[in-house]
């Protein structure tokens, strides 16, 4: 990597000269995360990236960077690995990480610190957040190269599927919105019986816009706003930027669409309030942040920000080697880049300055 280069040709530039970048990156180019704080936001006292909050040392592959405030409150920007086909692939890498991941929420939970998460979690919740279900669970194929050939490797009926949607990848997830108390916050506000057309901004994946991808006019939800139950009241948005079957509004690239979450100030009354408790048709809840904003593309994944002012934040999904830019509301489009997920943390009002130095991976 030529920094000087990217310093030079972007980061010296608007919109990216306007933020405070933090990043954790990837020993190759799939992973990594990296979170933009809007100057004058209010600087977090420190941070993490790793699950473990004991380790010191970045997550292997930069999945994980947490911005922790003075009031509480911790912002996640995670990117989830893929679960794989097979043993073979990643199936425990990726256990491990809801493992990991559980035990962070439920250690939040318990030291009762509210709680944004953002990103590419690489899983569909539930049948609903997918567009061919019976396609979806039936999927046994591997890409080698530019092909798609059969794993011929058995699997138990909780791990057949498409990566993110196999039972077990569900069964986890749930476990970790109990444990941690958080809500899912698009669910919340578009219960599972809202009907949605193939085109609709309901999923923030989509396969190639070219027919001869089997993924072609096919979707997921799997990336993610999350917040604590104790600050339901205070989400007033959270939107799937992205529709359209060829991926050609709102994707700005990526394979993935930006998605965006607002919350108010604390102790203001939500305009589109969540239902006060988890059903089957919907998820709830939200903690203690204001405004923020959320949105994929081809670099780290998750983002929020906290101010009591009011803040906004954007977040970029999962990664396409072709993924380019990364949406808030001045953020504009990014240039080109590969792999991981980037959070965009933005403020609707003066605060004291984020700080800090560039870079911190």
């Amino acid at each position: 990597l030529d920094w000087q280069l990217v310093q030079r040709k972007m980061l010296d530039k608007a919109p990216w000269c306007n933020y405070t970048r933090k990043f954790s990156c990837a020993d190759w180019r799939y992973a990594g995360t990296l979170t933009l704080f809007k100057k004058g936001l209010r600087k977090p006292e420190r941070f993490y990236y790793n699950l473990d909050l004991e380790d010191g040392r970045h997550d292997d592959n930069g999945r994980v960077c947490i911005a922790q405030y003075s009031s509480g409150l911790r912002l996640a920007n995670f990117y989830a690995p893929n679960n794989g086909w097979n043993e073979k692939s990643n199936f425990a890498s990726r256990r491990d990480w809801d493992r990991r991941f559980l035990d962070f929420v439920s250690r939040c939970y318990q030291e009762q610190r509210p709680l944004i998460i953002i990103g590419d979690l690489n899983v569909a919740h539930a049948d609903a957040d997918v567009t061919h279900v019976e396609w979806f669970r039936e999927q046994t194929g591997e890409r080698t190269g530019k092909s798609w050939t059969q794993t011929g490797d058995k699997v138990a009926s909780s791990d057949k599927g498409q990566p993110g949607f196999t039972q077990n990848e569900q069964t986890r997830f749930s476990e970790v919105l109990e444990k941690g108390h958080l809500i899912d916050t698009w669910r919340g506000l578009h219960p599972v019986d809202t009907a949605f057309e193939i085109g609709d901004p309901a999923w923030s994946w989509r396969g190639s816009e070219h027919q001869t991808d089997k993924y072609h006019a096919r979707g997921m939800r799997i990336d993610y706003c999350l917040v604590s139950h104790s600050m339901r009241d205070r989400v007033q948005e959270s939107t799937i930027i992205g529709k359209g079957v060829a991926r050609k509004e709102g994707f700005c690239g990526s394979d993935h669409s930006p998605i965006f979450l607002k919350l108010l100030p604390d102790g203001a009354d939500s305009t589109a309030p969540l239902p006060p408790h988890p059903t089957a048709a919907t998820t709830p809840a939200v903690t203690k942040s204001a405004a923020v904003a959320v949105s994929p593309l081809s670099l780290p994944h998750s983002s929020a920000g906290e101010d009591e002012k009011g803040a906004g934040a954007s977040c970029g999904g999962g990664c396409a080697k072709d993924g380019t830019g990364v949406s808030s509301k001045d953020a504009g489009k990014g240039t080109g880049v590969t792999g991981g997920n980037v959070a965009v943390v933005d403020l609707t009002e003066d605060a004291d300055d984020v700080g800090g130095e560039d870079g911190e991976g």
